[in-house]
């Protein structure tokens, strides 16, 4: 299950990011033709 989180600062509004649970500050979470299968990464379908 995925969670998300959205901030202002000020009167600049932030993006929405979208986490697996469990997730902790410091993991990394990418996304590529070229990345390796983790828990939040996310891999292209034509490459699977």
């Amino acid at each position: 299950m995925y969670t998300s989180v959205s901030y202002t600062m000020g009167m600049v509004r932030k993006d929405i990011f979208y986490t697996p649970e469990g997730a902790i500050i410091g993991d990394t979470i990418v996304s590529g033709t070229e990345v390796p299968i983790k828990m939040g990464n996310a891999l292209s379908l034509s490459v699977v």
